[in-house]
């Protein structure tokens, strides 16, 4: 997974990717520190476009917690992606690089 977002007061934008899928994203801080998302991407292999929601992650001494959702539809290559799907994620203590552990 890698992140390249932006912040303005409360408001977040940018790019983020999972796997073989970029997403462009946007979303805010909550008032408990928690990230929240929300993006449009594509599979890089089948074409098929993906919702990224339900993104809730919290960090605390360089290590995230939380999950997210990403729901697709059929892309242009079925073979790769045949039917739609969704997938969720639990992250619980991701660290950064370069970061000991909590």
């Amino acid at each position: 997974m890698k992140a390249s977002l932006t912040q303005s007061g409360r408001e977040v934008r940018g790019r983020l990717a999972i796997i073989s899928i970029g997403f462009d994203v946007r979303g805010r801080v909550e008032d408990d520190g928690s990230l929240v998302l929300t993006g449009e991407g594509t599979h890089t292999f089948s074409g098929a476009a993906v919702s990224l929601n339900a993104w809730r992650t919290k960090g605390s001494s360089g290590a995230m917690s939380g999950s997210f959702t990403y729901t697709s539809v059929t892309g242009r290559n079925s073979i790769v992606i045949p039917t739609p799907f969704t997938v969720t994620y639990e992250l619980e203590t991701l660290v950064l690089p370069g970061v000991t552990p909590p």
